[in-house]
């Protein structure tokens, strides 16, 4: 009897530890993974699969119908501690790190994963509600961490609005107007700005209502008036 007993308990152990994890849920074990050894190159990796798959559908119920819900779940998702089912990384490391350049961004010739990270970059952006940062690149990396280094917590000192990292991206990815920045020609700002990698931003009066309204009424479009009005009324 005691044989048998020990047999049933050994078939449930072996049942249970052969049961396979989702994808979604060993990419959430490997980002965990990423945090714990500091390894930012596969953490942007992750962040490009887990965007990709929407991975957060499975752990955060929202609805997803709702305008803006995949950036709300993504966030509630990647905040969430470890232990509720989330990765628990925070908002401020998250902005911090989906900004370095990636290994396969230093090749001249663009490939897909130059695509998947910008879609990556571009979705995180918007889900923190953040104006771009500069791709920072491996010189500045390596001080922070990269292949093979662990990164330290001095990444908060680098300053996206610096025209020097906007220069440094424009060069590889826009030369024509990297060459019109240094002419002085143009500011490193207004060629972010073209070549689509800042988006344009105006200065609004917070004590006069009326006068907020003038600006955003001559800068917007109908369409955008109507989004933004639609955007304040939401809890």
């Amino acid at each position: 009897m005691d044989g048998r007993t020990s047999q049933k308990g050994n078939d449930m152990n072996t049942t249970i530890s052969n049961i396979d994890i989702t994808p979604e849920e060993e990419r959430r074990q490997a980002f965990h993974v990423a945090i714990v050894q500091e390894a930012p190159e596969l953490i942007l990796n992750l962040l490009v699969d887990i965007v990709d798959n929407k991975d957060w559908r499975k752990f955060v119920s929202i609805n997803y119908r709702k305008k803006h819900a995949d950036y709300a779940g993504f966030i509630a998702y990647v905040t969430k501690p470890y232990s509720e089912s989330g990765i628990g990384f925070s908002a401020i490391n998250l902005k911090q790190i989906y900004q370095w350049e990636h290994r396969a961004e230093t090749q001249a010739s663009k490939t897909h994963e130059h695509e998947r990270l910008a879609t990556m970059r571009d979705f995180v952006r918007a889900a923190l509600g953040d104006d771009l940062e500069p791709v920072m690149d491996h010189t500045d990396a390596g001080k922070l961490g990269g292949r093979g280094n662990k990164a330290s917590n001095n990444i908060t000192s680098f300053r996206g609005d610096d025209p020097d990292y906007k220069l440094r991206r424009l060069k590889k990815e826009r030369p024509d107007l990297a060459q019109r920045v240094i002419d002085g020609g143009l500011s490193a700002n207004a060629a972010a700005i073209e070549a689509g990698f800042t988006p344009p931003k105006i200065s609004i009066r917070l004590d006069n209502m009326h006068a907020a309204a003038r600006t955003l009424k001559n800068r917007l479009t109908r369409e955008q008036r109507e989004e933004l009005a639609f955007e304040l009324m939401q809890d």
